[in-house]
């Protein structure tokens, strides 16, 4: 059994976060964040439109993530990369972090890995842990930079050290598979367990891979089927599959017995079903991101 598959670049959701600075005398600014909180977004296109024509950085992010997310209006990407673009070029970071995404997915602009990374890196350079991260991970797959596991390392850290589990999790495999650093199960474990302590379903299913295999620790099936039931619960199909596998072989039962015979896998108890029918829940929690009915 290897390491899961280190799914890097981190699922980024373009939530709201208006924490933006005091702008003096801006009562349209003030109107515009009270609409947005009761959720009457057009009087906040409104208000905030006159601002945003004078170069307000903020407004310019806050109207961006209204058409990013069809908030009162019709989902536009591409208007929403406009926006992002006249505040990244004033240097906010959270907003590069946003556009160099938008780059990476090909969202209302043409994908091009080269200019994500661009973006990536100047919020990186400002210390945004979710950029150094995809930043780490466009230097790891050499995507619009030369592949380079020792810059990736660097960045992984710098956003692992901030607490981003992502990252901590990628610092985890790297260390395991020896990518840019010399491989040491022993601090892939102590990044892993980091991540995984988090929730970070990738780093819980990794986790339990350790101890299975007891890398970086005693072997501990008990610990092994511990931590894939955590990732299995938040959906993670590896993680599910390699729980079935233990409980398949009897592993991790104290009586030598298995745990096929006296409860469901994720929950550990009531019916036996899912030891039953592995196939089946096996093609089924491929299909969604979600465990089958009765396993979660």
């Amino acid at each position: 059994m290897q390491l899961g598959s280190m799914k890097l670049m981190k699922a980024m959701l373009l939530a709201l976060s208006l924490g933006v600075t005091s702008i003096a005398g801006a009562a349209d600014f003030d109107e515009g964040l009270k609409a947005y909180s009761r959720g009457d977004y057009a009087t906040d296109l409104q208000e905030f439109q006159p601002l945003a024509e004078q170069g307000n950085a903020s407004t310019q992010y806050t109207l961006g993530l209204i058409y990013n997310q069809g908030r009162g209006v019709p989902q536009d990407y591409a208007e929403a990369a406009t926006r992002f673009r006249k505040a990244a070029e004033q240097g906010d970071a959270d907003v590069q972090l946003n556009l160099g995404h938008m780059y990476d997915k090909g969202l209302g602009v043409p994908q091009n890995d080269a200019t994500a990374v661009t973006w990536y890196r100047q919020a990186a350079e400002q210390e945004v842990a979710s950029a150094q991260y995809n930043l780490g991970h466009m230097y790891a797959n050499g995507r619009g930079v030369p592949q380079d596991y020792a810059e990736a390392m660097s960045w992984y850290r710098k956003a692992a050290e901030q607490g981003d589990a992502g990252a901590q999790n990628s610092l985890g495999f790297m260390h395991s598979s020896g990518h840019g650093v010399p491989q040491d199960d022993a601090k892939a474990m102590s990044w892993l367990k980091q991540a995984a302590e988090q929730g970070n379903a990738l780093a819980q299913n990794n986790l339990g891979i350790m101890y299975e295999m007891g890398r970086g620790a005693p072997q501990d099936n008990a610990k092994a089927m511990s931590w894939y039931r955590q990732a299995a619960k938040r959906g993670h199909a590896d993680a599910l599959y390699n729980l079935w596998l233990m409980y398949d072989k009897d592993q991790g039962s104290p009586n030598g017995q298995g745990r096929c015979r006296g409860g469901d896998l994720v929950s550990g108890s009531g019916g036996a079903g899912p030891c039953q029918r592995p196939v089946q829940f096996w093609a089924y929690v491929h299909k969604g991101p979600r465990c089958p009915p009765g396993l979660c």
